[in-house]
């Protein structure tokens, strides 16, 4: 799962709490994590404003609208394009 996120260092502390274990791969451009069932992917959103626009209140299509809270201020999740 990729989250776009507005504060990649605050994001990456708070999943960091959880345990669950980090990529070898990550570095100051993303941050990944295995969770039980999926892989993590923190990216900041600025890295798909060109693509999809500026970061907006809600993502949102027909079926669905994906929000995620945190302590830290929210993290925005991009549809997948199918």
């Amino acid at each position: 799962m990729t989250l776009a996120v507005s504060d990649l260092p605050a994001m990456t502390r708070f999943y960091r709490q959880f345990g669950w274990p980090e990529s070898k791969f990550s570095d100051e451009s993303f941050v990944a994590f295995q969770t039980s069932d999926v892989v993590l992917g923190l990216f900041p959103a600025t890295n798909y404003e060109e693509e999809f626009g500026a970061r907006r209140r809600r993502v949102c299509s027909r079926d669905s609208c994906s929000r995620s809270i945190s302590r830290t201020g929210p993290a925005w999740m991009w549809p997948t394009r199918r």
